[in-house]
């Protein structure tokens, strides 16, 4: 696991933004219906801030770096050289 230095707030009915943030463990997701949610986790982090404790989410690294730009940009090379 690693520390982000930011923690995502996303906003999401589902969908692909909600199944990254889920898969890598990097973030909170909240229906962007749900207003009650919102306002709560929007508050538990600023309590946390004015607290000065960490704001930071505990992220699975390998799933993290698995959308890396690097590990994109080769798997994209491969699939090149696969079609050539």
């Amino acid at each position: 696991m690693i520390s982000l230095e930011e923690t995502i707030i996303a906003l999401s009915n589902g969908g692909s933004v909600k199944e990254v943030v889920e898969y890598t463990g990097s973030g909170k997701i909240i229906p962007s219906y749900d207003i009650d949610g919102i306002i709560d986790n929007l508050g538990y982090f600023y309590k946390r801030f004015k607290k000065k404790e960490s704001l930071y989410q505990e992220a699975n690294i390998d799933r993290f770096m698995e959308f890396s730009r690097r590990n994109l940009t080769q798997k994209l090379a491969e699939t090149f050289d696969k079609i050539l």
